[in-house]
């Protein structure tokens, strides 16, 4: 009988010799993903969302937002590149200038047709299996944001929104989402 191959996962080194091909590159527990560039109302969306967030949480110095490409360092064998991420203040340590060092206070996926599963499913997980206290999930289609805290050691869905959305990680901020759509 024979065993099948072991599967070596590959480490934030192994990332850093990954060729620059203009696509986005992450890795999932080790294992390498590929992901083309999104569509053009996706990147709409991301535009949007990053006003706001500046606006609210920029603006007033309660922290940096910051937009892929962009490299997150969750772990050796996690690096993923977030659609939107939300760095604290009291966290700006984990800012460096090539990556975010450790896990960031919100990431943000806006889901599209290529990423969706992976963005609930396997990149929510490595989010939670690394400590981030705040996920949203952006669906264009459905103009909703669902709104994940970190609560122990799993992930509370706090609420789908459409009109606005609080912050779990700053409650003073809230965003309006019909600047958003």
């Amino acid at each position: 009988m024979q065993l099948p191959p072991l599967r070596v996962k590959l480490t934030y080194q192994d990332y850093l010799r990954i060729p620059d091909d203009g696509l986005r590159h992450e890795l999932l527990d080790g294992v390498h993903v590929v992901t083309p560039s999104p569509e053009s109302y996706h990147q709409e969306l991301v535009a949007r969302l990053v006003t706001e967030l500046g606006l609210r949480v920029g603006r007033p110095r309660l922290g940096r937002v910051l937009v892929a490409p962009m490299d997150v360092l969750l772990s050796d064998n996690d690096v993923v590149q977030p659609d939107v991420l939300v760095v604290v203040t009291a966290h700006s340590q984990r800012i460096e200038r090539n990556r975010i060092a450790g896990a960031p206070d919100l990431v943000i996926e806006v889901l599209s047709p290529s990423t969706s599963s992976r963005d609930r499913g396997e990149k929510k997980a490595r989010y939670l299996a690394t400590g981030v206290p705040e996920c949203w999930l952006v669906d264009p289609v459905a103009r909703t944001v669902t709104q994940f805290a970190l609560r122990g050691d799993s992930y509370v869905r706090v609420g789908v929104h459409r009109d606005a959305i609080r912050l779990a990680i700053l409650p003073e901020v809230t965003v309006d989402l019909a600047e958003v759509w």
